[in-house]
């Protein structure tokens, strides 16, 4: 294909859900084709859901903007995002864009070769899968050659998409940060935010107590302690208050998409891809 583009999503736990997609075509970077969605009607972490609505926004038919299709859509993922964007272009009536879903290697762990099972050894050998490339109407994945042009032009694109949906997370992030955190808890209001930084002194307390310890707090109850309690149980590194330059986020057109500034990842030469920073 001549042109590809890739979709990736990325959140915590459901909160500050964003999506992004890149495109390369003749197997270079387009600046003007980047995008980046914030997701708006999806509650809770269902990547499901929020694929389907970045496909949505991106195909959907519209007068004042050209649609532009690559030749290939790749979705970061495995067979269920695969079968999210059939639904999507089925529904959208797209055509003529070939479709495909990535997911990533991982690293497992097996038994040696000639190990008896119950013997009792604690030796394992550590492997790591292939990439995999889901297509329409085919059981198995499509594998590649570790050193197979294709799979690292797709490697490429999927990191990219990877490092630009990263990114504006987390430039989110900080604008979230500076705000409070706890305004971005859902069902976390005014009152209940004094009553809790009232009970606990600080957000470092509030995020070291139990569940129970928060529903005990005046006006906020079991299923908002469950949810705040979920919300700051994510990765302290993840949703601790850092500081980025430019905070802002830029305003959205009306479709809910952004043409941004072309910043590429740093790279040791021209294959270098995006990774997670």
């Amino acid at each position: 294909p001549r042109s590809i583009e890739c979709v990736d999503i990325s959140n915590i736990m459901g909160t500050l859900a964003v999506g992004s997609l890149v495109r390369f075509d003749d197997a270079r970077r387009i600046e003007n084709g980047y995008r980046r969605f914030r997701i708006k009607t999806v509650e809770g972490s269902n990547d499901f859901a929020m694929m389907r609505e970045v496909l949505s926004r991106r195909f959907r038919p519209a007068e004042d903007r050209d649609i532009n299709p690559p030749d290939l859509l790749l979705v970061d993922g495995g067979k269920g995002q695969l079968g999210i964007a059939e639904q999507v272009f089925k529904e959208l009536n797209v055509q003529g864009v070939a479709l495909g879903s990535i997911a990533k290697s991982r690293l497992k762990v097996r038994a040696p070769k000639g190990a008896k099972p119950g013997a009792g050894s604690t030796d394992v050998e550590r492997f790591r899968t292939e990439e995999r490339i889901f297509l329409p109407n085919r059981k198995n994945p499509v594998t590649f050659p570790h050193n197979s042009p294709a799979l690292f032009l797709v490697e490429r694109v999927r990191d990219e998409a990877h490092r630009f949906a990263i990114t504006y997370h987390k430039k989110l992030r900080s604008v979230a940060n500076r705000r409070g955190i706890l305004d971005e808890i859902p069902g976390v209001g005014p009152r209940r935010k004094r009553q809790l930084l009232r009970h606990f002194c600080s957000l470092a307390a509030l995020r070291a107590a139990s569940e129970e310890e928060i529903a005990a707090v005046e006006g906020v109850g079991p299923a908002a302690a469950k949810e705040i309690h979920r919300f700051l149980a994510a990765p302290v590194a993840a949703i601790q208050t850092e500081m980025f330059e430019d905070p802002t986020p830029d305003d959205e057109t009306a479709t809910g998409e952004e043409q941004i500034e072309y910043r590429p990842a740093p790279q040791g030469g021209e294959g270098g891809g995006g990774g997670t920073p």
